[in-house]
């Protein structure tokens, strides 16, 4: 930028033994002159090349496989991936517009209202949610374990915090699954699962806990009647029927899946909470349990049978496009039929498919840059 003079040769051009002082003097005022003509940048100037990806620990492989082809199919650099759980990526990916700031967050589940309005409140309104996929959360257990077969009904009351006993709430008390009923195992109540920081948690959660509280337990039904007021019984409802336990029973981690399996394979009834690709790339050694009869498969995650099926999404940050080479082109990727066709790379790893509809709204949403509508007023 000083037209081809810099370092050790900015040294030389200002101390050649030529000239007085007073010619030093003047190149010095010559030099401040010029850097101050410059136009004014920002402290977060385009200085990064590669794409800075943050969010889910679940959509981390699939980010990987699609950095992997990008790389293979265009001269950017490799993007960086980090692996922060979906409310911590968001989190991050909201504080602010700017290179020093992420372009694209992984989720697997929806940026909430509350999450979009602290992303607006930092300036950040133009944003591309891209829901790219199907998961399913699985409970995955060692093949040699005995086979379960859980309802939603068992599985709050093996995991929720509190739970009604005898027309009140208490702290959980079942320590066994045959505390819940005579016919599951009389083995300890093992979990180990996500943390309430990671997506995976509240995807549970709104998986199991809203429809049981609701349908199948008396205490809140009676509830509901008493309150009267709907908003009322719902504000009461998310103050009881939204937390897990976090003891003995159900563990939380953020380990990495591996280190879960050695869990596993240690302790043949214990049960992991994990994500179906996880599982499908490991069903030689691991077994599902069954959420009321139906087991977790690729179809019956891509149709929603599987009663723990979840979408998948992941944020393009678009006033990031012109500011990192190759973000579009990466989103194009994502979302091409290399990677999300019956045959797609992502497919062959457990990704539950889009239907055609699905895909290709989601391709065009992804592509134009096309603003989130979600929380539209």
């Amino acid at each position: 930028m000083t037209n081809g003079v810099k370092g050790k040769d900015l040294q030389g051009f200002l101390f050649k033994k030529q000239g007085s002082f007073r010619t030093l003097a003047l190149a010095c005022a010559a030099i401040f002159a010029f850097v101050l003509s410059l136009p004014i940048m920002a402290a977060d100037s385009p200085s990064r090349t590669h794409i800075k990806i943050v969010g889910s620990s679940v959509v981390l492989a699939y980010a990987q496989s699609v950095s992997k082809a990008f790389l293979e199919k265009t001269d950017y650099p490799a993007p960086v991936i980090k692996n922060t759980g979906s409310g911590s990526g968001i989190a991050e990916f909201c504080k602010g517009v700017g290179l020093k700031h992420p372009d694209i967050v992984t989720s697997s589940r929806p940026m909430t209202k509350g999450e979009w309005e602290w992303c607006k409140s930092k300036g950040i309104d133009d944003i591309t949610e891209i829901q790219f996929g199907h998961d399913g959360l699985t409970l995955t257990k060692s093949l040699f374990g005995e086979r379960m077969n859980l309802t939603r009904l068992q599985l709050y009351k093996a995991t929720a915090w509190r739970v009604p006993v005898q027309g009140r709430l208490m702290d959980n008390p079942y320590r066994n699954w045959s505390d819940i009923d005579d016919n599951l195992p009389d083995v300890a109540i093992q979990i180990f699962g996500p943390t309430d920081a990671q997506g995976s948690y509240k995807s549970f959660i709104n998986a199991v806990y809203p429809q049981t509280c609701k349908n199948d337990l008396r205490y809140f039904k009676q509830k509901r009647a008493k309150l009267e007021d709907p908003a009322k019984f719902e504000e009461f409802l998310r103050a009881n029927c939204s937390r897990m336990r976090f003891d003995s029973a159900y563990i939380g981690t953020d380990q990495p899946v591996v280190e879960i399996f050695k869990m596993l394979q240690a302790n043949v009834n214990a049960i992991a909470l994990i994500g179906y690709a996880d599982l499908f790339n490991r069903r030689s050694s691991l077994q599902a349990v069954r959420i009321e009869g139906i087991e977790p498969r690729i179809y019956t995650i891509s149709d929603g049978s599987y009663p723990l099926s979840r979408a998948l999404y992941f944020y393009v940050k678009n006033d990031h496009r012109e500011l990192v080479p190759g973000l579009t082109e990466f989103v194009k990727e994502f979302m091409s039929d290399n990677a999300m066709s019956s045959f797609g790379y992502l497919v062959r790893m457990g990704l539950g498919v889009l239907s055609v509809e699905e895909l290709l709204n989601a391709r065009y949403a992804a592509v134009i840059g096309d603003r989130m509508r979600r929380y539209a007023d």
